[in-house]
């Protein structure tokens, strides 16, 4: 079993991507839920409540399976919603993300490099 997180902290140097960090072996769970967060925070994930709409990075989506979903997020993308709900505060965005039944879309993907 893979760690999702992994996808936060490893990746490319595309704009799109998470940037790329020192991790420390002692630290690294405490690092990877911080890499994570941090994605999402900013603009790894969108959501308009009032739409009921989020929309999620196509890291999602190219590795939905590491997430808990099914292979290119074919069927139901709640285990992505559920995986990205643990990094929101207990309030009406992690209530809409986890029993909300948002629409999920994916965002564009910049593959221009991360200067």
């Amino acid at each position: 079993m893979i760690d999702p997180r992994i996808h936060f902290a490893l990746n490319c140097a595309s704009r799109s991507c998470p940037p790329i960090a020192w991790y420390r072996g002692d630290r690294l769970s405490i690092e990877l839920d911080q890499a994570a967060a941090s994605f999402l925070e900013s603009g790894g994930m969108q959501f308009n409540i009032d739409r009921g709409i989020v929309w999620l990075s196509q890291l999602f989506r190219w590795y939905a399976a590491d997430f808990g979903g099914r292979i290119l997020a074919v069927g139901s993308r709640q285990p992505l919603l559920d995986f990205v709900a643990r990094y929101q505060l207990a309030g009406p965005v992690r209530e809409f993300l986890t029993t909300g039944q948002p629409r999920v879309r994916f965002l564009s993907y910049d593959w221009s490099l991360n200067r």
